[in-house]
């Protein structure tokens, strides 16, 4: 039996998704922005519990701009054996910077975009952490290509929470809710 596709209401189309990680990809060969990342091994005598298993990799980011490069360590879940590409960095050190760009460099407000508490020594040393991270990212970037990369970002996460509230609307995806 031949398969049949309804059309498409006159007017209406499907949504085209946007690829944000080939935007992030462009955005790096764009600005000549490399970045190499390299996993670190390390071992642990205590067995993880396979959710809590990390996967270290240091990271660094080189711009043609700057003689100083960026490097830093980038941790994730290993939950799929995910390899860290560098539009993952790009992405990560975007959402940190437009945080912090946010809290107008407030660390009382950062913590509190965060969710974190101002009175913790490990968010004031993650603060500073982020602070001279942003800085370098600027510097390697440039103005206009670190308020185009915050731009990407905003425009990235404005999709993301979109599909965050399809998931909780109750669109046949399989959530039960109260």
């Amino acid at each position: 039996m031949p398969s049949h596709t309804e059309p498409e209401p006159a007017g209406e189309q499907a949504p085209k998704t946007r690829d944000f990680v080939a935007e992030f990809a462009s955005f790096l060969r764009e600005h000549q922005i490399s970045i190499s990342v390299e996993e670190v091994y390390h071992l642990n005598p205590m067995t993880e519990n396979a959710d809590e298993i990390r996967q270290h990799n240091c990271v660094t980011v080189r711009s043609p701009r700057s003689k100083r490069p960026l490097s830093l360590c980038y941790t994730s879940y290993n939950w799929e054996d995910l390899r860290v590409t560098p539009s993952d960095v790009i992405r990560t050190l975007a959402s940190d910077a437009r945080i912090f760009e946010l809290s107008e460099g407030s660390f009382v407000g950062w913590c509190a975009s965060l969710e974190w508490s101002a009175d913790s020594r490990g968010a004031e040393r993650k603060f500073r952490q982020t602070f001279e991270a942003v800085g370098m990212l600027r510097e390697l970037l440039g103005d206009a290509a670190y308020r185009e990369l915050l731009e990407m970002r905003a425009e990235a996460a404005a999709v993301e929470f979109e599909e965050d509230e399809e998931d909780w609307d109750g669109n046949g995806d399989g959530v039960t809710r109260l």
